[in-house]
């Protein structure tokens, strides 16, 4: 006998609408002929728990989740789940169904922590609910309150760079690329001058020996100068006595102008003091005379010249004073050399 096409069709059909029934069914725990039961509980809230999510215990899937519905339509009383959970799993009445974290995902899944009563449910029955915090969860509740001081942070810091940019007007920015400017070419400057110093540090060194030899010499012949004096209150009668040749001493002195040299000896130790001031103030030609050889040359013998002379004069002071008692004449001797003239 030859079936129809149409009742072929409706045969197809009617298998094809059973298939999906008894998918749907298997996604949420309510296989045909499994052997389950239904187990409930009842939360304040379910975190985002859905049918079909898998049930557990002790990271063993024994059931999952087959519906969920506001209880007796009052969400003040909770939300109740209804688990179909394997037949052969004894529950104690005390153990209780805990909402958790599936995954770094966020899906939910829940696991039963058996109790330790010895009374078992009966087939169906009611056990207690609770929702545990996941990863994820904690970390977002900890995210939230930086989020909150990241953003109060950052309208600070906005509000402090509108600042900055009122301060920084574009006059403001210009004087101070003009002075960032200047102090760079003083410090290239300064840069110079302590190079062209270190370079001179031997004629500094030198130059500054010879002066405080001049200064060692005529302090000695300062204290040669209050012995004499001393001599002649000690001496006031031979004085007396000889005041007839003082025209003859006069004229000594005049000739060898000894003022004169004085003077010049002033003269150059003035000079030499407003030298030294530019030096240590780093104004005037400071590079010129450090950097000119003849100069130095020439600085250094006036002043080898100077020592020996008062050394001399400090030496033998009758050379340049003629005190003639008795009418002989001195033979004439070259200056004494100075014990460090050639250091």
């Amino acid at each position: 006998m030859k079936i129809p096409n149409e009742v072929r069709i409706g045969i197809l059909g009617i298998v094809a609408i059973t298939i999906f029934i008894l998918g749907y069914n298997y996604l949420k725990g309510k296989g045909m002929w499994a052997s389950k039961r239904t187990v409930t509980a009842i939360y304040k809230e379910v975190g985002g728990l859905k049918p079909a999510n898998r049930i557990t215990l002790n990271g063993f899937d024994v059931g999952s989740v087959s519906n969920m519905y506001v209880t007796d339509g009052d969400i003040a009383k909770g939300i109740t789940v209804e688990m179909a959970i394997d037949k052969n799993i004894n529950i104690p009445v005390n153990s209780k169904a805990s909402i958790i974290s599936d995954g770094l995902l966020g899906t939910k899944a829940v696991r039963l922590d058996i109790g330790n009563s010895k009374e078992f449910l009966d087939g169906s029955g009611t056990i207690a609910g609770d929702v545990q915090v996941g990863l994820m969860d904690k970390v977002g509740n900890e995210i939230d309150p930086m989020i909150a001081e990241i953003k109060g942070t950052l309208a600070s810091l906005d509000t402090a760079v509108n600042g900055i940019k009122n301060i920084l007007n574009p006059a403001t920015q210009r004087n101070l690329k003009h002075s960032i400017s200047s102090l760079d070419k003083t410090m290239t400057q300064f840069n110079d001058l302590a190079n062209t110093l270190g370079k001179q540090k031997g004629n500094i060194n030198n130059a500054m020996n010879s002066l405080n030899g001049i200064s060692s010499n005529l302090s000695g012949a300062s204290q040669s100068l209050s012995g004499f004096t001393n001599n002649l209150n000690k001496n006031n009668g031979t004085i007396n006595r000889t005041l007839s040749n003082l025209e003859t001493t006069s004229q000594n002195f005049s000739k060898i102008k000894l003022e004169q040299t004085v003077t010049k000896l002033n003269t150059t130790l003035g000079s030499l003091q407003a030298t030294l001031g530019k030096v240590n103030s780093g104004k005037g030609s400071m590079a010129l005379l450090m950097n000119d050889d003849k100069l130095y040359k020439n600085l250094k013998n006036t002043s080898e010249t100077m020592n020996n002379l008062l050394y001399d004069l400090s030496a033998r002071p009758y050379r340049y004073v003629n005190l003639n008692l008795f009418g002989g004449k001195k033979k004439a001797s070259p200056p004494i050399k100075a014990p460090n003239a050639d250091k």
